[in-house]
């Protein structure tokens, strides 16, 4: 999620940055959710949840196209891929460490009755049944995408070090294929029920990371705008079409973390940040650019914390979208704090 060009930061890019870390929170915090859910507006929270679906595709693209970016001759494939995952792997250990904290069982009124001692024991021996979750996730689900990503950085160097770009594509269409098969069309014809979260792993994550390093051997220009405005539209409609249908015919929840349309979704708005348009250079949002991959894992931990605060608060827009802002205040002010000491820098950046 931090990706510096050559010749700096892109500030169009860390805009839209801090729009999709907003967008991840807004899918952690499901506003207009349950209990919640306006009578007159029953689709609200699906359409909420799922607009905001484009962040992580935009997030894996543009990491791709910034890891491109690094590789100006082929001497440099390994190194900047060592360098890339030992940043990724030091953060992804850190906060697999932090979260084993009871933050989820935190209750403002009965704080002395939590026994965090039998909490930590009964996280470990989760993880100790389950290694593979242990590997892909951490030890909070969100963490996944930091194990995706490295996954997707070292199939993409070896196939691009024995220059195998094409079966690199092809590879990465097969497994986005089976990956919707596993999740959003397994009740389908064309889906298979499995205990395995094929979110996790480069099924998703390399399809988009390869796109972004496809992207950057490309110029981008400023009529990448226009281009990135009407694909994502697109991929929106293809997206909604799908879990319509999806749940119309096969009662298939219409939250889904990924659909064939996602995929345009996100590149449009990929393409969008990447165009580098005037008009998109914000300085109050793009400055907080930085800030977004220690946003990303931190947020879950104020989500826990706060969510006691939150249920005192009236049902109602306040409440709803009100709740998400205070989640990314309290992590970005978190984040910038902790970015400042030469040590707890390395776990948010």
């Amino acid at each position: 999620m931090k990706a510096d060009s050559a010749a700096g930061r892109i500030q169009s890019v860390d805009t839209f940055r801090v729009i999709a870390i907003f967008a991840v929170i807004l899918i952690h915090t499901e506003p207009y959710s349950g209990a919640a859910t306006p009578s007159g507006l029953p689709y609200l929270g699906v359409v909420i949840n799922q607009l905001a679906r484009f962040s992580v595709p935009y997030f894996f693209i543009i990491s791709g196209f910034f890891w491109g970016s690094k590789l100006t001759n082929s001497s440099q494939l390994e190194e900047s891929t060592n360098r890339t995952i030992r940043r990724i792997l030091i953060i992804f250990i850190a906060w697999s460490i932090i979260y084993l904290m009871p933050t989820t069982y935190f209750n403002w009124q009965k704080i002395e009755s939590i026994d965090a001692a039998s909490i930590l024991l009964n996280k470990l021996k989760y993880l100790s049944r389950s290694p593979w979750v242990a590997m892909l996730e951490g030890t909070r689900e969100h963490l996944w995408f930091l194990s995706s990503l490295i996954s997707c950085l070292v199939i993409s160097t070896i196939f691009i070090r024995l220059q195998l770009q094409r079966s690199l594509i092809i590879l990465a269409i097969v497994l986005y294929t089976i990956g919707l098969a596993g999740k959003a069309y397994t009740d389908t014809p064309l889906g298979f029920h499995s205990n395995f979260n094929y979110r996790d792993g480069p099924f998703f994550g390399l399809l988009f990371f390869i796109t972004g390093y496809l992207l950057n051997q490309k110029k981008p220009a400023s009529s990448w705008l226009f281009l990135g405005i009407t694909v994502t539209i697109i991929g929106f409609l293809v997206h909604f079409l799908e879990l319509f249908v999806l749940q119309h015919y096969w009662k298939t929840s219409m939250y889904q973390d990924y659909v064939f349309g996602t995929y345009f979704s996100g590149l449009g708005v990929a393409l969008i940040a990447l165009s580098g348009s005037p008009s998109l250079r914000l300085p109050g949002l793009s400055s907080l650019g930085p800030l977004v991959l220690g946003i990303y894992v931190v947020h879950i931990m104020f989500i826990d914390l706060l969510g006691p605060v939150k249920e005192l608060i009236p049902i109602g827009s306040m409440r709803e979208l009100g709740f998400p802002l205070i989640v990314f205040i309290f992590s970005a002010v978190t984040v910038s704090a902790l970015s400042f000491g030469r040590l707890t820098r390395k776990i948010v950046a």
